[in-house]
């Protein structure tokens, strides 16, 4: 197995994040530009409660380096998103783990 994603790869992820995102993509990457929406779409959104409980266990369980502070516009880190996991989207994640071609 190799770490590294394929350019093939690399462009079949864009296309999955781009359709998530509502983005166009080309032609021939439109069914995994459809897969990418679909699966945005179908994602539960959990209740303010649940969320807020989260947040704060993944605070208290993570080492402070892992996170940084999350702030709106006005500079206030609103209650159950004071903070989030420093590691950018999942895509990102895919390309630290495999690299980028």
């Amino acid at each position: 197995m190799t770490d590294r994603l394929t350019p093939e790869q690399e462009r079949e992820l864009e296309a999955m994040e781009a359709g998530a995102e509502g983005r166009p993509v080309e032609a021939d990457l439109t069914e995994l530009a459809r897969l990418g929406y679909d699966l945005a779409a179908a994602r539960p959104t959990p209740d303010p409660g649940f969320s807020g409980r989260l947040d704060q266990a993944v605070e208290d369980a993570f080492p402070p380096e892992w996170m940084e502070e999350r702030v709106d516009e006005s500079g206030a880190s609103p209650r159950g998103t004071k903070r989030r996991r420093a590691n950018g989207s999942w895509s990102d994640q895919i390309r630290r783990r495999f690299g980028s071609g």
